[in-house]
């Protein structure tokens, strides 16, 4: 099994930790991950503004792509370039920012 996979999955499972490749910084410069890997990409029932007490369920793509997202100047070029894979298969995205450090 490839490990950085394994870890990856690991850390980003409880979404409280993240490998810093995988990392972006959102509009205002803080850290975010998109959660939900292609071609199938899950989904979450937790509502935009859930938070762990580290990270903020920020935006997900439920609704619209990546691209509306950026148009929309709800994500910046980082987090769009960061998107990765479409969810071909089933479910969406989803952003997870913490504040900025």
């Amino acid at each position: 099994m490839n490990v950085k996979f394994l870890l990856a999955t690991l850390l980003t499972s409880t979404g409280t930790a993240v490998l810093a490749d995988d990392t972006c910084r959102n509009i205002f410069g803080g850290v975010c991950v998109w959660h939900g890997t292609s071609p199938i990409c899950g989904s979450d029932d937790r509502p935009i503004g859930t938070t762990d007490g580290t990270w903020t369920l920020t935006v997900t793509t439920k609704d619209g792509s990546a691209l509306d997202l950026l148009q929309g100047g709800q994500i910046s070029n980082d987090c769009y370039n960061h998107y990765g894979g479409l969810c071909v298969l089933g479910g969406y995205k989803r952003l997870w920012c913490r504040d900025k450090n």
